[in-house]
């Protein structure tokens, strides 16, 4: 697995193409995008797709999506009759509430683990189909990043660490850090080890806007930069459903002074 994976020229042209394509297509898929009840979908004909972020230090937020005919599928169930979508974690029920404003979905929010701790989301449906009641994930416990070595930081001569607490290796880690004066650099998939060193040379300025970029602001030498670190952990889906994706995960930053 490479270090990191550093944004530059053609390649930040391409991730601004990606972007405008990706929200051209979001459109598109908005004034496509249909629903069905739910009562007229089997089980084993819906894809789910279940997300727990942190809303704030002391919440998180589950949100839940439901296709029928897979991942690319713009067909989304909204759960009607006796169907329903609620969150458990240990004994307490978080009923989850829908939100339909361009494309069906459904959230909870719930008090944010401060340990490692199982979440169920569970699909429970009235007598004439099947219930979906056990997927599953651990939500990473909160953590914390410790405070920088010092506050100003020079891309072609220092080291950059940045620790946090606690560290599980069974979490996945990812990372990058940005600034006007700094491209975006990124690692994805470390296992957690409690550190990413990013070493003295690799952070660079971003290039000097191209001859088809003359409205681009020209990056300046120093500035504010910011590095922010994820950790997740994958689970999987109810087999009942067709398949689907279940990620828990939280994001925490640390700004620091870029200089030359």
């Amino acid at each position: 697995m490479a270090f990191g994976t550093l944004f530059a020229g053609e390649d930040m042209k391409t991730m601004r193409w990606l972007a405008v394509s990706l929200i051209l297509a979001s459109a598109w898929g908005a004034v496509g995008c249909q629903k069905v009840d739910s009562t007229d979908v089997r089980t084993s004909g819906v894809y789910a797709e279940f997300t727990v972020t942190e809303h704030s230090t002391a919440e998180a937020k589950v949100d839940a999506s439901l296709w029928v005919g897979g991942a690319l599928s713009n067909t989304y169930l909204k759960l009607a009759g006796q169907d329903h979508l609620t969150v458990y974690v240990g004994s307490a029920a978080y009923p989850m509430q829908g939100n339909s404003a361009l494309f069906q979905s459904y959230s909870a929010i719930i008090p944010y683990p401060a340990v490692d701790t199982e979440l169920r989301v569970a699909f429970e449906r009235g007598p004439a189909d099947v219930s979906a009641p056990s997927s599953t994930v651990i939500v990473p416990g909160l953590f914390a990043l410790a405070p920088l070595a010092k506050t100003q930081y020079s891309r072609a001569n220092d080291t950059l660490e940045i620790d946090w607490t606690p560290f599980d290796p069974n979490h996945v880690v990812s990372w990058f850090a940005v600034g006007v004066c700094v491209q975006m650099f990124s690692g994805n998939d470390a296992v957690d080890s409690g550190r990413v060193t990013i070493p003295a040379g690799t952070l660079k300025k971003p290039p000097l806007p191209g001859p088809d970029e003359e409205h681009h602001p020209i990056p300046p030498d120093q500035c504010t930069a910011d590095a922010y670190v994820t950790k997740s952990r994958d689970s999987q889906v109810d087999p009942a459903f067709s398949g689907g994706t279940f990620t828990a995960s939280q994001t925490r930053s640390v700004s620091f002074a870029s200089v030359p």
